[in-house]
């Protein structure tokens, strides 16, 4: 007596062997017809399944071939604010996306456009596969698990925040393009700005013509330029300096103590361009001193700027 296994397998390599020897074409059985006569092969069609997580893993594999600078995207857990990661072990780029309704002053100073601080970290391992990102400080930013969660540690918050994976089509996180009329329009509204919170104006001076890069073609004309001018200036890294500065004279500011030394002791930021990137004082001048071929590493932070005036004023 033959085995049920072994009567299977017989019938599996038969058919298997049928199938080999017999002609290759397709047949269409409907019930109470015979099967239709061989005609040309029909070409192969597949349909994918409407799987809205599969569609974005396939946007995210897209993405990621798109270039070696891999920017990750994730989302906080409790209310879904995003943030961007580029790079994981050694340099490191962080960015905190504004949402309406934001008040940070990276969300609000500027009507024109949204100004999120591109923040330089570095990313290690961990004692158990996590990867940590820390700021130029020492101060903890994120950290990664093995498993793909992530706590964030978002600006102006003390506590950690659970997080996980989104996906979004982001590109590098280097600095968004401005121009010298942007970089002006920032050093007036910043200026106002901490007029009202330590009741003394505070200049920010650019310079009568900001010293900045070569003109770029891919900036935008700004409003009111006349058809047939060249194109702006580029003062990407200065109109980030203005912002970094504005951020840290605020947040030194929002104490009653701070707003006070701010109000007796600055009344005047200067931005020259050079290298490196400091923060010195020259009587009630803080002085900024940026670069303007360096991007997000030529200027200072918005934590450098708050840390050197409590520890200098």
């Amino acid at each position: 007596m033959v085995s049920g296994r072994r009567r299977f397998k017989g019938f599996v390599m038969g058919a298997a062997a049928a199938a080999l020897s017999a002609p290759v074409w397709a047949a269409v059985w409907v019930q109470g017809e015979a099967p239709a006569a061989p005609g040309p092969a029909a070409p192969a069609v597949v349909v994918a399944a409407a799987d809205p997580f599969s569609a974005l893993v396939g946007k995210s594999r897209a993405g990621d071939a798109k270039g070696a600078r891999d920017v990750q995207r994730y989302a906080v857990a409790s209310d879904g604010r995003m943030f961007l990661v580029e790079g994981k072990v050694g340099e490191a780029r962080l960015k905190y996306l504004c949402a309406d309704g934001d008040r940070r002053l990276d969300c609000s100073l500027d009507p024109e456009a949204y100004a999120e601080e591109v923040f330089v970290a570095t990313g290690s391992r961990g004692p158990r596969g996590d990867i940590i990102y820390k700021g130029e400080s020492g101060e903890l930013l994120l950290r990664i698990m093995s498993y793909g969660g992530a706590t964030v540690f978002w600006p102006g918050k003390t506590n950690g925040e659970a997080a996980s994976r989104s996906y979004g089509d982001d590109a590098a996180l280097d600095l968004a393009p401005a121009s010298s009329v942007d970089a002006r329009r920032r050093a007036d509204l910043a200026s106002e700005k901490l007029r009202e919170l330590i009741g003394e104006p505070v200049v920010f001076d650019i310079g009568a013509s900001a010293p900045v890069m070569a003109a770029r073609a891919d900036l935008a004309p700004a409003a009111g330029t006349v058809a047939g001018e060249p194109p702006a200036e580029d003062a990407t890294v200065l109109a980030d300096a203005i912002m970094r500065a504005a951020a840290g004279l605020t947040e030194v500011a929002k104490d009653e103590t701070g707003a006070r030394v701010l109000r007796e002791r600055i009344g005047r930021v200067a931005f020259t361009p050079g290298t490196p990137p400091r923060l010195s004082l020259d009587g009630k001048t803080l002085k900024v001193v940026y670069d303007p071929s360096a991007d997000a590493a030529g200027r200072s932070s918005s934590r450098a700027v708050r840390q050197f005036l409590e520890n200098s004023l």
